[in-house]
């Protein structure tokens, strides 16, 4: 489970980062997944060794499904969040107004 940094947020907030956190892992995840699917066409036009698909899976599983997993689930989901907003994983539109303002000091920082 997450932390928060901010433990003064209300039950409705925590459960609204909490999905909209989902939301974000989800997509940068597909994002990375897509990368990935680049590279098995690579491999199935013979561009790429079927040892260096292998790596590109493995680094894939080691690293970068793995910091995306610490970074939304072991981490901060109000600084994840704040990132993926400020970011555009997650558009203005899908932010809840009272998040947002939850928010707020960690997406436009000082």
């Amino acid at each position: 489970m997450s932390e928060f940094i901010g433990q003064h947020y209300t039950k409705r907030v925590k459960q609204l980062m909490r999905a909209l956190g989902e939301t974000a892992y989800e997509r940068e995840l597909g994002r990375a997944l897509q990368q990935l699917d680049a590279e098995f066409a690579e491999w199935r036009g013979a561009r790429l060794s079927p040892v260096e698909l292998t790596e590109k899976i493995h680094t894939f599983h080691d690293k970068t499904a793995r910091e995306l997993y610490k970074w939304y689930w072991m981490g901060s989901l109000d600084g994840a969040l704040a990132v993926a907003i400020r970011t555009n994983v997650v558009t203005e539109d899908e932010v809840d107004p009272e998040m947002r303002a939850a928010l707020e000091r960690f997406i436009t920082p000082d």
